[in-house]
Formats: C-alpha cells, sequence, structure tokens
C-alpha cells in the first residue's frame, strides 16, 4: 500500500479530528509529566541531582537500584511509544521531505536514549551528569513540541 500521497490535511474530517484528539491528548499527558518533574526538581539542576544521588540538607535518599530500573524501564517504553506514534502522524505532515524533517523525526528517540543513559550516569557516576539530562530532556520536549504543532497545524487549520 502506497501512502507517499496521504497528506494530513487531506484526510478526511472526522479522522483529521481523531487524530488532534489523539495528539491534544499526549500532549496533556507529556505537560503533566513535566509537572510531576517540577514538583519534584524544581527543574533545577541541584534538584535533578538530587533526585537521583539524594541530599543530606533536604534529608531526600538516593534513588534505588530497583527505582532506577523500573523508572528507566517505563519511560523507554512509554516514550518510544509515543513518539513511534507522533512521528508516523508527523511523517504525513506538509513538511517537505528532507534531512529536516528526518531530524525533526529522529531526534525524540535519541533523547530518549541520552536522557535515561543519563540518569544511570547522574545517579551512579557523577552528579555532573545532570546538564546531559537536563540537555537531552529539552531536546526532546522541543522534539515532541515541533512534532505536534506541525501536525496539530496541518489537521486543524490547513
Amino acid at each position: 500500500m502506497e501512502l507517499s500521497g496521504v497528506r494530513l490535511s487531506s484526510l478526511s474530517s472526522g479522522h483529521r479530528k481523531l487524530l488532534a484528539a489523539f495528539l491534544i491528548t499526549l500532549a496533556l499527558a507529556y505537560g503533566v509529566g513535566l509537572g510531576y518533574v517540577y514538583f519534584n526538581t524544581g527543574m533545577t539542576y541541584s534538584g535533578v541531582a538530587a533526585d537521583f544521588r539524594g541530599s543530606k540538607t533536604s534529608m531526600e535518599f538516593e534513588k534505588p537500584l530497583g527505582e532506577m530500573f523500573q523508572t528507566v524501564h517505563n519511560h523507554m517504553f512509554g516514550l518510544s511509544i509515543t513518539f513511534l506514534l507522533t512521528g508516523l502522524i508527523f511523517s504525513f505532515s506538509s513538511m517537505k521531505a528532507g534531512p529536516l524533517k528526518t531530524l525533526i523525526l529522529t531526534e525524540p528517540f535519541a533523547s530518549i536514549i541520552l536522557s535515561f543513559g543519563s540518569f544511570w550516569l547522574v545517579r551512579y557516576i557523577s552528579a555532573g551528569w545532570t546538564w546531559l539530562l537536563i540537555l537531552s530532556g529539552v531536546l526532546m520536549a522541543l522534539g515532541f513540541l515541533i512534532q505536534l504543532t506541525i501536525s496539530l497545524y496541518d489537521l486543524l487549520i490547513r
């Protein structure tokens, strides 16, 4: 089945609304996740480092090994599926195929690996790896936001 000629804006009204509702729901879920990170870390370097390594000043304990495995496992699975679905939708957007579109499609997966790899580095090697965790998290969120914005534009406005 050839899909190269399919564009989001050419789908039926019902299909556009379905995909838009799905993307909006994912955006809300992503926002709740960011709220959770903010609640636990204040989204600061020291807050993120303390969340993994513990802090004597705030009486926080190191994240246990079992919790590390559970967190990384659940998030890598969930975010991989999320970015597969948003990427598939985005691939049918009006954005012209080329290196930039390929980067927007693949970058979230690199950020997943960097983010959750850096969990281990921050926890077991050095708090200095917190910068990699923050940078990869920002890049992941930007990739999501770009995919979401362009796809919703095509689904709801174009």
